[in-house]
């Protein structure tokens, strides 16, 4: 708890700049469109040069038309990314405040349906604990906001909000939930974890690693990060 403590000091005063670059932009690869309106322009011009030496300079004026070139749609571009990037507030504090405590509401009453339908799902169905523990639950609080950031091509942000909130979960929602689960006298929440977690988090935690440090990323990336998951869900699902 210490640790994440010192880490939101240092992501919000001592090293807050570090958070506000803005996103670096992939660049587009030319369509087949850009390409053929390449060729047509060429065309174009090689026919109005012609026209104008044997019209004289008035055919030149009339049919030697601007075209829109490559160059001044990318610029286009850029400067509706730009706007993009800089995204003002929607809500007021009162509002976020607001929204904030009827999520925090929802959640709970959420929390408790579902912990109280669990043990029910693990007799009917003999579905094994780790897997609904490691597989089930956190796939219904997937947070679906860095899958939005990151279809507008914001990697970064994207990759950011994923570490940080694992750094939640595990430096200060798990140690917070083990202290109060002893102040309330139960004993069965602890940091005893068996072998299968602790491999799972150690691979996880190399992959991720992994990703992190290439500062870049592909589909091929993506989807060796879904196998490893695919892999975890299945050991998890034959464990007893």
């Amino acid at each position: 708890m210490a640790s994440y403590a010192l880490w939101i000091l240092f992501q919000l005063k001592t090293n807050q700049e570090m958070f506000k670059e803005p996103s670096p932009k992939t660049p587009k690869r030319a369509s087949r469109n850009s390409n053929d309106r390449a060729v047509g322009k060429g065309v174009a011009a090689i026919g109005a040069g012609a026209a104008a030496a044997s019209g004289g300079w008035v055919n030149a004026r009339m049919l030697v038309k601007k075209v829109p070139s490559d160059n001044d749609e990318e610029v286009e571009e850029e400067q509706g990314e730009e706007e993009e990037g800089f995204e003002t507030p929607s809500l007021s504090l009162i509002g976020a405040t607001t929204a904030l405590v009827v999520s925090v509401v929802l959640v709970a009453f959420n929390t408790e349906f579902t912990t109280n339908s669990i043990q029910a799902l693990l007799q009917r169905r003999n579905v094994s604990q780790t897997f609904l523990s490691l597989i089930i639950l956190p796939l219904l609080s997937t947070d679906f906001l860095a899958v939005g950031v990151a279809m507008k091509d914001k990697m970064d942000m994207s990759i950011s909000l994923t570490l940080e909130r694992c750094m939640q979960t595990s430096l200060m929602v798990i140690p917070l939930t083990v202290l109060l689960a002893w102040i309330m006298g139960i004993d069965e929440m602890d940091l005893k974890f068996d072998g299968f977690p602790i491999t799972a988090l150690f691979a996880s935690i190399v992959i991720v690693t992994y990703v992190v440090q290439e500062g870049k990323s592909n589909w091929l990336v993506g989807a060796l990060l879904i196998k490893g998951f695919i892999i975890i869900a299945l050991s998890a699902f034959y464990m007893p």
